[in-house]
């Protein structure tokens, strides 16, 4: 949460991009919830390397991509550039179909202004991901 905060700060002005590369459990929940007061500076482009631990995990919090969402839908990263999902294991990811819509949402939600987005790696499979793209 604090390096969410630290970032959203705007102390760090001569910072430009920002590769970051986390996996979906409570660190990467506490980080939106870091961001969500002020969000991201709008000018840091941010790309977003995601591991999804396991489906048989407690941590595999889908609970934190919600949350990734939810900071997408309100504009507080308007400097995402591009979004990857990985699964940690051998397997593909099944997401959602509640998850998936929801981040679909966020992505065409008209205060999310993406307009540095340039790729989306989904690397997952499922209902979900019909639900995202549909969005």
């Amino acid at each position: 949460q604090a390096f969410g905060e630290a970032l959203s700060s705007r102390k760090t002005p001569s910072l430009q991009s920002l590769r970051l590369e986390m996996q979906t459990d409570i660190t990467f929940s506490s980080f939106c919830d870091g961001i969500s007061e002020q969000g991201l500076p709008p000018d840091l482009k941010v790309d977003f390397f995601l591991t999804i631990p396991s489906l048989y995990e407690e941590e595999s919090d889908e609970g934190a991509l919600t949350l990734f969402a939810s900071a997408l839908r309100s504009g507080k990263i308007l400097g995402v550039r591009s979004i990857t999902f990985v699964s940690a294991l051998e397997c593909v990811y099944q997401l959602r179909s509640e998850v998936g819509r929801v981040l679909g949402e966020a992505l065409t939600h008209g205060e999310a202004s993406l307009k540095f987005l340039e790729e989306i790696d989904l690397g997952m499979e499922g209902e979900g991901v019909s639900d995202l793209v549909e969005g």
